[in-house]
C-alpha cells in the first residue's frame, strides 16, 4: 500500500508539471474566438499559482478585453477570469461588488476573500455569506444560459461556503449560520460540499467521542444534529440514500442514517 502511494503521488507531480507546461498555450488561448475556450483557459491558469506572475497580468487584459462591445462575452467567462485572478494573488475590483449580474457579484466575492482573508471588507463579506447561505437556484432548471462557471462543477454556493474559512474566526458563526441554512436545502454532491464544511466549523477538535450523549454536544455540534435529524435532502443523491454523506457524519462521531440521528435526539430530556 506504501508503495502504491509513492506511485499515485509521483503520477500526480507528474500530471501537474506536464499540464503547467501549458500554462503559455493557456495565456494564449485568452484571445481565442470560442468563449469556451476562454473559460478553460483562465479556470486551468488558476491552477498554477507558481505562474501567478504572469497570468494575472494575462487575465487582467483578458477581463479589459471582455468588457469590449464589439467582444462575445458571456457573464460565466469574465466570472471565472475575475476568480482567477483572485485565486493568483489580485482582488477584483470593488466595483464588481455592484455589478447588475449576480454570477459577477459572487466571482468579486470569491476573489477578493482569497487576497484579503480576514480583512475582507462589509461588502465582500455579505456577498459571500448571501450566496454560501443561498439555495441553488439552477436546482431544477440548470444553470442560466451563459453564467456557468467551471469552479465546483458550478456550484456557486458551496464554493462560497468553502471560501467562508478564509474570514477567519470572526466571522464563523455568522459561516456555520450561513452552512446551516444552505444545507436542508441540498443534495448529492452539493451535500457534501455544504456537510463537509459545516463539520469543520462544528468538530474543530476532532470527531466526538463514541457513546457521547447528544445533550452534552457543543452547541454547534447539537444545532448540525438538530438540522440533519430534520431534513432529508442532505441524506440523498437522485432520491437515494447517499452512502458517502453517511460514512462523512459517521467519521465525526455522529448516526450514519437519519433515523439514526432522529432516535439519537429523540433521547434529549
Amino acid at each position: 500500500m506504501a508503495e502504491q502511494g509513492r506511485l499515485w503521488a509521483y503520477v500526480e507531480l507528474a500530471t501537474y508539471d506536464a499540464v503547467r507546461a501549458g500554462v503559455p498555450v493557456f495565456r494564449a488561448l485568452l484571445t481565442h474566438p470560442d468563449p469556451g475556450v476562454r473559460t478553460g483557459a483562465a479556470y486551468t491558469l488558476a491552477w498554477f499559482p507558481e505562474e501567478a506572475d504572469g497570468s494575472v497580468s494575462a487575465l487582467a487584459w483578458a477581463i479589459d478585453a471582455a468588457q469590449e462591445p464589439a467582444v462575445e462575452s458571456a457573464p460565466g467567462e469574465l466570472a471565472t477570469m475575475l476568480v482567477a485572478s483572485g485565486l493568483l494573488g489580485a482582488a477584483p475590483e470593488v466595483r464588481w461588488l455592484a455589478d447588475p449580474r449576480p454570477v459577477l457579484r459572487w466571482a468579486a466575492a470569491i476573489g477578493r476573500v482569497r487576497v484579503l482573508g480576514a480583512a475582507a471588507d462589509a461588502a465582500t463579506v455579505e456577498e459571500l455569506v448571501s450566496w454560501a447561505s443561498a439555495p441553488p437556484d439552477d436546482a431544477a432548471s440548470g444553470p442560466v444560459e451563459g453564467e456557468w462557471v467551471p469552479f465546483l462543477d458550478g456550484d456557486r454556493g458551496g464554493y462560497a461556503g468553502l471560501a467562508l474559512r478564509q474570514l477567519g474566526p470572526r466571522h464563523e458563526e455568522r459561516a456555520f449560520d450561513a452552512l446551516l441554512d444552505r444545507l436542508p436545502t441540498v443534495s448529492g454532491e452539493r451535500s457534501l460540499t455544504a456537510l463537509g464544511a459545516a463539520l469543520r466549523l462544528a468538530f474543530p477538535d476532532g470527531p466526538a467521542a463514541a457513546g457521547t450523549p447528544v445533550a452534552v454536544l457543543p452547541p454547534r455540534q447539537r444545532r448540525l444534529a438538530e438540522v440533519l435529524g430534520r431534513s432529508t435532502e442532505p441524506w440523498l443523491i437522485d432520491g437515494q440514500e447517499f452512502g458517502n454523506v453517511a460514512m462523512l457524519v459517521g467519521e465525526y462521531g455522529l448516526p450514519r442514517s437519519r433515523e439514526a440521528m432522529l432516535a439519537y435526539l429523540g433521547r434529549v430530556p
